[in-house]
């Protein structure tokens, strides 16, 4: 698969983020390095992921799809199919697999697109859990990259809550975006800026490999590599705590 991100680590060990949603680390030390119970059980793992993703990219079962769009993107020609009932974040990933799309940067302007689309036809079936309302604020807006994306949210959302939610739908959204996406929403809302989020209490010690995992996660977003440590520490390795204080 792809690679989004590589890291060295303080031991000299190199870190690749990987677009099935895993970490690997490579090593040259054999202390280190995983034994064969431990690579047996990633290969099974690599191999279960696989057949997911294989899953995700196979024909709605039952005939053909109730929708279908085309699509142009970089002078290609696609067509963009799904049924009534779909989640559009499966959709998605189905369309980005088939296409050979990257989904962490193509896969938030496909289940806008979807739902949006979901909605003109009067079956918002944006996924289970859902609300069926519509929301507060609806503002069309657009990130450094040039994609033209909504951000929604309800009134007394926290906003921050909110960018990060943003940031996470639609990927691609640096951590210098954030603060600027927080001050929108706070401008648009009438709201003052929310104190800062008190520490949790103290909690069972995290792993290495998992404060590995969430130092990657937020540097990935474009945080430093101090000011990522600093706020996961103070927050217990929280990933979506460590943002919301850095924000």
């Amino acid at each position: 698969g792809q690679a989004y991100g590589l890291a060295f680590l303080g031991s000299g060990d190199l870190v690749a983020a990987c677009g099935d949603k895993s970490l690997v680390v490579w090593t040259r030390s054999p202390a280190r390095a995983a034994d064969d119970a431990a690579r047996k059980a990633y290969e099974a793992l690599a191999t279960a992921a696989a057949a997911a993703n294989a899953a995700a990219a196979a024909p709605t079962a039952g005939g053909a799809s109730e929708f279908s769009f085309p699509v142009t993107l970089g002078g290609r020609e696609m067509q963009l199919q799904w049924s009534r009932g779909e989640d559009p974040q499966a959709v998605a990933e189905r369309f980005c697999s088939q296409n050979g799309l990257n989904a962490t940067q193509h896969g938030g302007d496909v289940v806008t697109f979807v739902r949006q689309a979901m909605q003109k036809a009067g079956g918002d079936a944006a996924g289970a859990g859902a609300g069926a309302g519509a929301k507060d604020f609806s503002y069309p807006v657009e990130v450094e990259d040039g994609r033209k994306l909504t951000i929604t949210w309800d009134r007394g959302e926290d906003p921050r809550a909110v960018a990060l939610e943003f940031a996470r739908r639609h990927g691609g959204i640096g951590a210098d975006e954030l603060p600027r996406i927080v001050q929108f929403i706070q401008q648009v809302s009438g709201s003052t800026p929310a104190a800062a989020a008190p520490a949790p209490a103290p909690a069972a010690p995290v792993s290495e490999a998992a404060q590995q995992e969430a130092m990657m996660q937020l540097m990935a977003m474009g945080f430093e590599e101090n000011s990522a440590r600093i706020a996961l520490q103070a927050t217990n390795w929280n990933v979506e705590a460590a943002v919301l204080r850095m924000v």
